[in-house]
């Protein structure tokens, strides 16, 4: 007579056996489930990224304004604001601050801004306009 064990082992031959089929199957759909969290994840880092990014230009382009507003009295003109907005444009590529820098160093990166505009700008008001603050 044959071994229970043996007849098990037998009929179900480890190609086929229901529980690697089953634990495949599982293998699959976790791999793909971890697969769509990453996306996920890196997606909603992505968003928040770009919402810092934004808060973060904003607040510059608001600083400017309030500085402007400040200097109305040694009649900054618009030209000059512009200039500033160019001159920020180009500290982010020339300065190699990636998004993630200024998401993570968002203050930092603002005072550095400033020490670099200092040096670049024509703008005769502008360490007056910090001065001011």
């Amino acid at each position: 007579m044959m071994d229970p064990c043996d007849r098990a082992s037998h009929l179900e031959s480890p190609k086929y056996s229901l529980s690697s089929l089953s634990l495949g199957q599982c293998a699959g759909r976790s791999l793909c489930l971890e697969a769509e969290q990453k996306v996920f994840v890196a997606k909603s880092q992505t968003d928040a990224l770009s919402k810092h990014l934004r808060a973060l230009k904003d607040g510059v382009n608001e600083e400017i304004e309030i500085c402007h507003n400040r200097m109305e009295n040694y009649s900054l003109e618009l030209r000059d604001i512009a200039k500033m907005r160019k001159q920020f444009e180009r500290f982010c590529s020339y300065e190699g601050f990636d998004a993630m820098h200024k998401c993570i160093y968002g203050e930092k990166f603002l005072n550095h801004w400033k020490k670099w505009m200092r040096k670049r700008v024509s703008c005769r008001y502008f360490t007056k306009m910090y001065r001011l603050g």
